[in-house]
């Protein structure tokens, strides 16, 4: 179907942050910014995983170019 992205890991400065980091461009050279589900009506890539993160608990999302950081809370 498409190729494979590889992401990396990393904790943020609170333990509700997370950085991931892809081999590929997610949003383009904008910033976008998700504060809620609601947020995420369109179809376009970065509307799409931010639409799963919440799904999975995430309670913020910010992507910009091949980084995303996940607000969620702690495990």
């Amino acid at each position: 179907m498409g190729q494979d992205i590889t992401v990396t890991a990393r904790p943020g400065a609170s333990p509700t942050v997370r950085f991931f980091s892809c081999n590929r461009s997610i949003t383009g050279m904008a910033i976008e910014t998700y504060g809620s589900v609601g947020d995420t009506t369109g179809n376009r890539p970065p509307d799409v995983l931010s639409r799963r993160l919440f799904d999975l608990g995430a309670t913020g999302v910010t992507g910009y170019s091949s980084d995303v950081i996940v607000d969620a809370p702690e495990d």
